[in-house]
């Protein structure tokens, strides 16, 4: 935008871009400066109005993520929490080296 290289904007929702009002405010900002259209797949032309709604919306959507993400930690039962155990229907590969001598660590594979 900046060097007069868009002319549009087009992503599937805001929240797809920032998800803090500030930031979808900074560059609805932007946009409106250099004259570049903030179109929505899902929602249409972006306004002001509506820009400064979906970064509320966006805030307050992260702000209860965590706290459900946190209510979920305390709820899950003793030694559950970030145990290390792979998800369901993987398990860890064998060891890898890395070229330097190093261990590769964090390695998964589906379970057949």
């Amino acid at each position: 935008m900046r060097n007069g290289e868009a002319d549009i904007i087009l992503p599937e929702a805001l929240d797809r871009l920032f998800r803090d009002q500030e930031h979808i405010a900074a560059l609805h900002k932007l946009a409106d400066y250099t004259g570049v259209r903030l179109v929505t797949l899902s929602e249409g032309e972006v306004g002001s109005i509506h820009a400064g709604l979906r970064g509320a919306m966006s805030a307050m959507y992260l702000e209860d993520l965590v706290a459900k993400t946190m209510r979920g930690v305390e709820g899950s039962p003793p030694g559950r929490q970030g145990d290390g155990r792979p998800a369901l229907c993987y398990r860890r590969t064998t060891t890898v080296l890395r070229p330097n001598g190093e261990i590769e660590r964090g390695l998964r594979e589906i379970v057949p």
